[in-house]
């Protein structure tokens, strides 16, 4: 019964991240398509410091909360209490991974290192 919960679970939020890939990048397609690239672009300028304060909330949402996170999760779910206390202690690795992450992805931290990397090779 507690495997059934979470696999409900895993399957609600990926299709809803399916969705709302599709749904965005279908937007994101018609406005490419009505307004051109230029548009585009200063537009995701624009929201640049909205997106950058979304992403910043999530990752604090998920770190802060993350105690109430697992109780609900494993009280859904069914765990054990090892299986909790093991999910209560991955806290600061997750924490590690989704900062080192947002760094490389989000901050465009791999541009830099190539551009740096370039930079030295042509010297």
């Amino acid at each position: 019964m507690a495997a059934t919960n979470l696999n409900r679970v895993f399957r609600i939020i990926m299709g809803v991240f399916v969705f709302a890939s599709v749904a965005i990048s279908g937007f994101l397609y018609h406005r490419l398509d009505t307004h051109g690239l230029a548009a585009m672009d200063a537009r995701l300028a624009e929201v640049r410091p909205w997106f950058t304060g979304l992403r910043l909330t999530l990752l604090a949402a998920v770190i802060g909360g993350w105690n109430w996170w697992v109780r609900r999760l494993a009280d859904y779910g069914g765990l054990t209490e090892t299986q909790r206390q093991r999910a209560l202690s991955l806290r600061w690795r997750i924490a590690g991974w989704l900062v080192c992450l947002d760094l490389l992805l989000a901050e465009g931290l791999w541009r830099r290192i190539g551009e740096q990397l370039r930079a030295i090779l042509e010297d």
